[in-house]
């Protein structure tokens, strides 16, 4: 079975053996097995050498290898023939084909068309691989320009073509070609089905086992061995062909996968409802959420007028589209990642890893969703005579309106004040220029380069200075409870609202039913009006039904999932994609793909994990604080004293340790206090089994139970602490979340706002955001012949390092290596045009390991962080390196501590530059300016890669 006359709902019907004149479906499985031959050692050879594609149809028990032409003298297989193995395929299988030379026109009659569906896992990888000739440069000038009337191929989460007929979108190219099938001609659809993103960031053998399908040669090679295929494929015939052709399961894993979905959909009430999954998690998961408030209303699955009424105004893709401040509510902001204590590199004793249990999923269970339409407060969005409202001019007008977890705004200092008071729990947000490009959390998610993505915006702490900040129902009971009179009476006169965003108090409704006689029955108008004879005055006058009704997340399906999954043992199909469901929730609030989203419910959710995560960082004193949890030492922890609490003004720089601060350290537990060992508390709290460290569940609940003990006896009147809930179990609990320890360590490396390493035993945890996990060092040669070696880690070693932090090797150059995808070769086309590279291919980045990082700090205000990170690019685009080079040794290792020591002073004391007259008094700074000791072959590495790219 190969050709099909229709296709509906993942399936495909009318099976021909032969094509008739008629419209066909050709669904196809296309996989490539490949190599990268060129080095810098040996730039001449092929950057990507295609071994093999393989084919199958869909209803086909097995594949067929093909060789590449690349390797058409060795090659153990047929080598395909035609611009698109697919004709080879098609051929193989008793088809008469021949593709047509000519051009297909755009304007004239258009033959009827035979649409090629190519299943395949990360499509990107097959894309350039499985065709060649003149298909090839056909599809590259789609790529790089789109062709109007034919199409677009992009890559997102997932490689997409889609074709746009008006305002209807197909998922589909027309691609310039004609072929005689069986006697009849053809134009050629191809629509690529990238199944890499139908269950979220995963790999194949993970997307088959969790759509029941079993692969019995997916580890046939070691990781090691994948990236010597060729090898392979000349040495190892048989676990190579059983290995390739392995990976034409993606339409059974489809189906598969559709079947669960059924499963799901009907144990939430929902098989009425049912909709085949899409082509990313997060659709799919729209679908299902959509399908439950659907149900609500007794409205049918394809019905989408109650999400458009009472929906998405309250999404995001809504709301960056108003020509307001009001767009500034578009932006759910993050979890909360800071460097607490920026001058401890290294530290021994005691550490314990600890993170709020189920973070996102908690916070949904305690959130309502709204159905309604908001009211958004806000003004001109350029306008510089915009007379905002303070932030308790805003209470006092709109406070008793506030529903907590249902309201959100955004503040800012007044123009040119800055903050007497320190503060370090509101986050600034300094937006991009083009709001409507937004991007946001739930897609940086899937973006291996999230640090070079545009259009985010800055987020930071600044502790003079607030601008943009978000803030929810948690920042009025830290203000009231936490911060001091003068703290509050402070931010409440000086805090000055852009906008705002809230379901009005006194327009919620009980029921369903109310809900939609409200809206029926309203007979408001919107009317706008200038002042007569000056036409200077315009006055705008908005009437629109704000009636709304509140159902909790929980209730609407995150208990319901959470209690289905714990019906599966873990680690099976159903139970992971009942997981799977549920962090996705989240991820579809703050996207501005679905109308279903809601940034209001985004915004709680995460400013309860940030409101949290602050607490954890001050009341324990941790290290670093990133999204959900942090490190801190278990025997040196804050407790106030003298009848005063933590606050949030003798919490800042609570490291700098001053006199008066009106604080002390001691223990957490005294279990674990005095003359009790490290060893003595490994061998008390760890089990041991098969060379793994499992920490005991009694210390692991000991342990959480006493820190959230600790921070309620800290943080007093906060909901994230106090509230009465209960867990996912139905027990009952003081406050939303529960911890969950996730290791002890005897000593921990700490660099930037998020990289560490840990030890423990002989075992190390690390993290180096921002890097990649498998770099190549380039070190240094006699010689000077450049030499990869693989084997090294920098990283590792860079942060090992740490712990002598006074005396530090400087880095090595090294290799990233990632794959080339469509936006970058479009942002830089000017250098891939020209070269050997294609989208797809593995491509190689040399860089230097920065030992100096500007996120380990916190700045005083946003000038001066803009200050400092102008001095800093500028000195690193001109010398390789920044204030690295004042405190290099003669024997060139680095005093990085010294170096930390002096920075952070100079921030504290508000410099604006770390370059100053003060601190190169007797001779220009420039003189001491010298170059990054590696910058010369960093050169040399970056010229040898252009070099193999264009030779």
């Amino acid at each position: 079975l190969t050709m099909y006359n229709s296709t509906e709902h993942l399936l495909y019907k009318g099976f021909l053996e032969k094509a008739d004149g008629r419209d066909l479906y050709f669904p196809l499985e296309v996989d490539a097995e490949y190599t990268h031959p060129a080095t810098i050692e040996q730039p001449r050879l092929p950057i990507c050498t295609t071994i093999s594609v393989q084919c199958k149809g869909i209803w086909q028990s097995d594949g067929i290898i093909y060789g590449h032409p690349d390797i058409a003298t060795k090659s153990r297989h047929k080598v395909f023939k035609y611009d698109f193995v697919g004709w080879d395929y098609l051929e193989d299988l008793g088809h008469e084909i021949e593709p047509i030379e000519d051009d297909l026109g755009i304007d004239g009659i258009i033959p009827p068309s035979i649409q090629v569906d190519v299943y395949s896992f990360f499509a990107l990888a097959e894309l350039f691989r499985m065709f060649q000739g003149r298909y090839r440069k056909d599809l590259k000038n789609i790529v790089l320009h789109g062709v109007k009337r034919r199409g677009v191929i992009s890559l997102q989460r997932r490689l997409v073509t889609y074709h746009q007929v008006g305002e209807r979108y197909f998922d589909w190219i027309h691609t310039p070609w004609l072929l005689l099938i069986d006697g009849h001609l053809y134009s050629v659809k191809l629509s690529i089905k990238d199944t890499s993103a139908i269950q979220g960031k995963t790999n194949y053998k993970t997307f088959c086992e969790n759509s029941n399908i079993k692969l019995k040669y997916k580890d046939n090679f070691l990781s090691e061995e994948k990236s010597r295929m060729y090898d392979m494929y000349i040495n190892r015939p048989d676990d190579f062909d059983n290995y390739a052709l392995g990976d034409l399961y993606n339409y059974d894993a489809v189906l598969g996968n559709a079947k669960n979905f059924e499963s799901i959909y009907e144990s939430l009430g929902l098989a009425d409802y049912y909709t085949p999954p899409k082509y990313t998690i997060g659709s799919t998961v729209s679908k299902i959420l959509s399908s439950g408030i659907n149900k609500l209303f007794n409205h049918s699955k394809n019905d989408n007028k109650i999400i458009d009424k009472y929906c998405k105004y309250g999404s995001a893709d809504y709301l960056k589209r108003l020509g307001t401040t009001g767009c500034l509510n578009a932006k759910v902001d993050g979890g909360r990642c800071r460097n607490n204590r920026p001058t401890d590199t290294f530290i021994r004793g005691l550490l314990c890893d600890i993170d709020i249990a189920g973070c996102y999923g908690e916070g949904l269970r305690v959130q309502e969703y709204p159905l309604g339409i908001p009211c958004v407060l806000d003004y001109p969005r350029d306008s510089e005579i915009n007379k905002y409202l303070t932030l308790k001019q805003f209470l006092d007008t709109y406070g008793d309106d506030l529903v907590p977890g249902l309201w959100q705004a955004r503040v800012s200092l007044k123009e040119g004040y800055k903050l007497k008071l320190k503060q370090d729990y509101l986050l600034s947000w300094i937006p991009p220029k083009d709001i409507n490009e937004l991007i946001t959390d739930s897609e940086l998610q899937e973006t291996d380069q999230w640090w070079e993505i545009d259009n985010v915006g800055l987020i930071k702490i600044f502790q003079n200075d607030i601008q943009n900040a978000i803030i929810t129902h948690d920042f009025l009971q830290w203000l009231d409870n936490v911060a001091t009179k003068p703290q509050r009476s402070e931010l409440l006169s000086k805090l000055v609202v852009h906008t705002a965003m809230w379901y009005p108090k006194q327009l919620r409704v009980n029921s369903i039913e109310e809900l939609e006689r409200q809206h029926k029955n309203f007979f408001g108008s919107n009317t706008t009006t200038f002042t007569a004879h000056t036409r200077k005055t315009k006055t705008s006058k908005v009437q629109e039904c704000h009636y709304w009704y509140g159902i909790n997340l929980g209730d609407l399906l995150v208990n319901k999932l959470l209690i289905e999954r714990k019906k599966h043992k873990k680690k099976t199909p159903l139970n992971n994609l009942y997981k799977l469901c549920i962090n996705t929730v989240y991820g579809d609030m703050v996207s501005p793909y679905f109308n279903v989203g809601n940034v209001v419910v985004g915004n709680n959710i995460t400013a309860r994990a940030r409101s949290l995560a602050w607490c954890m960082e001050k009341g324990l004193n941790g290290f670093q604080t990133i999204t959900d949890g942090c490190v801190f030492e278990l025997n040196n922890i804050p407790y106030a004293q003298k009848n005063r609490n933590i606050s949030g003004v003798n919490s800042v720089n609570i490291y700098l340790n001053r006199p008066g601060s009106h604080l002390r350290f001691k223990p957490l537990i005294d279990e674990f206090s005095g003359d009790v060992t490290v060893d003595d508390v490994f061998l008390k709290t760890y089990d041991f089994v098969d060379g793994e460290y499992y920490l005991k569940d009694e210390y692991n609940k000991m342990i959480s139970n006493a820190a959230m003990k600790h921070l309620q006896d800290c943080f007093p009147g906060l909901d994230i602490l106090h509230q009465p809930t209960t867990d996912v179990y139905g027990n009952e609990r003081q406050g939303q979340f529960n911890f969950e320890v996730k290791g002890l360590f005897e000593a921990g490396c700490f660099h930037g706002s998020a990289n560490y390493a840990l030890y423990r035993k002989d075992d190390i945890k690390t993290a180096m955001r921002s890097y990649s996990k498998k770099p190549k060092s380039i070190p240094l040669s006699d010689d000077e012949k450049l030499i990869i070696d693989g084997k090294r880690r920098p990283f590792f070693n860079f942060l090992n390092s740490l712990i002598e932090p006074t005396s530090i090797p400087r880095s090595e150059v090294f290799l990233d290596e990632r794959i080339l995808k469509i936006g970058d070769y479009k942002k830089n086309i000017n250098r891939w045009l020209d070269s050997r590279v294609l989208p797809g291919d593995t491509i190689y980045t040399a860089r230097l390991l920065r030992e100096f990082s500007l996120s380990q700090f916190t700045f005083r205000s946003y000038q001066q962080y803009k200050y400092w990170s102008q001095e800093y690019q500028r000195l690193r685009r001109k010398n390789g390196q920044a204030y690295e080079m004042f405190y290099i040794y003669k024997n060139g290792r680095l005093n990085y501590e010294q170096m930390i020591l002096d920075v952070n002073s100079s921030i504290l004391r508000g410099e604006m530059s770390f370059v100053t007259k003060t601190r190169f008094p007797n001779y220009h700074a420039n003189r001491q300016y010298q170059p990054h000791e590696h910058l010369d072959l960093l050169s040399k590495v970056k010229g040898k890669i252009d070099d193999m790219y264009r030779s």
